[in-house]
């Protein structure tokens, strides 16, 4: 499997705050698909948001950094790991890696490795509230403790007000259509062997079923045999090129428009699905094959 190291560039971690790259970072953000960073993130709350993490370091710093010796440092190399692509002498590093072994590319999505820090964030901060209900037994700290304690659980929430309401409106699990299911099962009954090939050729797709949000085609997940498809994601203008030698085969001749029956019949597909777009331009290039199964949207050909 090659992967392109142009990936390098485009999944690196970026400014989502006003604190630049290092700071979005900390404040465990930082990520290059603006569609997933919460509404008003950017805005001026991330101040607050910014003084629950520094809250939550010191916490961990002050308080629980000899109680788990190894997350501290966990902590520092994930961030550094995070950071690898953002500056000139680590991204030539991290394209580097790539373009000599295709599984460095594992490296290149930056902001998944503060996931210690959050860690140490979420630990710190639970320390330094029970920094201050020890504290409060001071006569000093004892009357507006409850109001302290209060203030400082609720501030994680307060704080990324999208982050709450907006993920609660949004994200919620979507059923497969009846037609996809019969699809599969027409698929999975068929007892002769053979890979499965999915068009249109392009890695993502809006169903209705879906309410429109952009989904990785789901084939792959749905079906037990292999699954040929176009794993080449596309961000902003860029398309990068499919890393699966299989998908990568077929590219110029699917791109070209021409026949496709004869190639995917010696390669060892057995079906093609086309889920999406004209199937009348798909059914073009594949002369000679039957129609297994067929619903709006979606048609499943067979390779004689």
């Amino acid at each position: 499997m090659r992967t392109s190291p142009v990936g390098a560039a485009l999944f690196a971690a970026r400014a989502d705050t006003p604190f630049g790259t290092v700071g979005s970072l900390v404040m465990l953000g930082g990520s290059w698909n603006a569609q997933t960073v919460p509404a008003g993130y950017a805005g001026a709350v991330t101040a607050f948001w910014l003084c629950v993490v520094l809250i939550g370091v010191a916490g961990f710093l002050l308080r629980g950094r000899g109680r788990w010796p190894g997350a501290g440092p966990a902590a520092v190399a994930g961030l550094l790991l995070a950071l690898l692509g953002t500056f000139g002498p680590g991204l030539h590093l991290l394209e580097s890696a790539i373009r000599d072994f295709g599984g460095a590319a594992v490296l290149r999505d930056g902001q998944q490795f503060v996931a210690p820090l959050a860690v140490v964030e979420a630990v710190g901060f639970g320390l330094a509230v029970s920094w201050v209900l020890q504290a409060a037994r001071s006569p000093l700290v004892r009357e507006g403790r409850v109001a302290l304690v209060a203030a400082m659980l609720i501030a994680p929430v307060a704080v990324l007000p999208g982050l709450a309401s907006g993920a609660a409106g949004r994200l919620r699990p979507v059923e497969y259509p009846a037609s996809w299911l019969a699809a599969r099962q027409v698929i999975t009954a068929d007892p002769h062997p053979g890979s499965v090939l999915v068009l249109p050729w392009a890695a993502y797709r809006r169903p209705g079923w879906n309410h429109g949000e952009a989904v990785l085609d789901p084939w792959p997940l749905l079906l037990t045999r292999t699954v040929i498809w176009n794993d080449g994601v596309q961000v902003g203008s860029v398309r990068l090129p499919p890393e699966d030698p299989a998908a990568a085969a077929l590219t110029g001749l699917i791109s070209a428009g021409r026949p496709l029956t004869a190639r995917l019949a010696a390669d060892g597909v057995r079906y093609v699905i086309v889920d999406a777009g004209p199937v009348t331009a798909a059914a073009r290039q594949l002369p000679g094959c039957a129609v297994a199964y067929a619903a709006p949207g979606l048609v499943v050909y067979r390779i004689p």
